[in-house]
């Protein structure tokens, strides 16, 4: 697996050599929910805001030829939005500690008294065993992820929009010794079983006062949308093993991933 992660977001570069035929882009409205939920019924494990919102921004893999197994890509274009009903004045990191006002999400209710969609992501420590292996030491905090109001979050589903994953394109990582920090805005993996669609949407529990949009595109895991949208200065960055779980997609679900923050409030 690999992951695109920049202190600052490259600046967007028009040609390159890839072919719309090789990618595709969505456009993520500001008012999109990530998936759709029924109390008791779709996605009731998921549940999240008032759904107020316009439905997510859907993907079918097969419209690329990607089932499971092969290689597939995603990244963050372009676009900014708004939680306020002002001019935008956030990209896919959302308000984060760039961006004055800060509003960290995680795993805590929003104004709504409803969850964010973070709260089915993984955030806050993050713990690795020691290097050495010695027993003594056990665990070793190594870093910090954190989701941000209005980060860029998706799921992968079923033909049905039944979450199998959820997952950040918009996370914010600091404080690691193992791998870069900065904030992700794209990543390429193998499709998992059972997985037919992509869909986007906003890190918010209140949708409908939210204005602009984000870009996401989608290949094959080749590197088309890298090459067509971005400058050179960022690449993706090998993924080591121990990282490998962080994005959803692997076949874990929301539970597995969730856990509470206790520091770096």
């Amino acid at each position: 697996m690999r992951r695109y992660l920049l202190g600052a977001l490259a600046a967007l570069a028009v040609g390159g050599s890839a072919s719309a035929a090789d990618y595709f882009v969505l456009d993520v409205a500001g008012t999109a929910m990530p998936w759709l939920w029924e109390d008791g019924g779709l996605n009731t494990d998921y549940q999240f805001g008032t759904q107020d919102g316009s439905g997510p921004a859907v993907f079918d893999f097969s419209n690329l030829g990607i089932g499971a197994g092969d290689s597939y890509g995603i990244l963050f274009v372009g676009g900014l939005t708004s939680a306020f009903a002002t001019d935008p004045v956030v990209n896919n990191n959302g308000y984060n500690g760039d961006t004055s006002p800060v509003f960290l999400a995680n795993g805590d209710p929003g104004a709504s008294g409803m969850l964010f969609p973070s709260a089915y992501l993984y955030f806050g420590e993050r713990f690795e065993d020691d290097p050495m292996d010695d027993p003594d030491l056990g665990p070793i905090l190594v870093g910090y992820e954190d989701e941000y109001l209005n980060a860029l979050v998706g799921a992968f589903t079923d033909s049905t929009g039944s979450v199998v994953s959820p997952f950040s394109l918009g996370t914010t990582y600091s404080g690691l010794d193992r791998v870069p920090n900065g904030t992700l805005f794209g990543f390429s993996a193998s499709l998992g079983a059972g997985i037919t669609h992509v869909q986007f949407g906003l890190n918010d529990d209140i949708f409908a006062d939210n204005t602009g949009s984000l870009q996401v595109c989608v290949d094959r895991g080749d590197d088309s949308c890298f090459r067509q949208f971005y400058g050179g200065g960022a690449g993706p960055v090998p993924e080591p093993a121990a990282w490998a779980m962080m994005i959803a997609g692997f076949g874990l679900s929301g539970a597995m991933l969730r856990r509470r923050r206790t520091l770096f409030a």
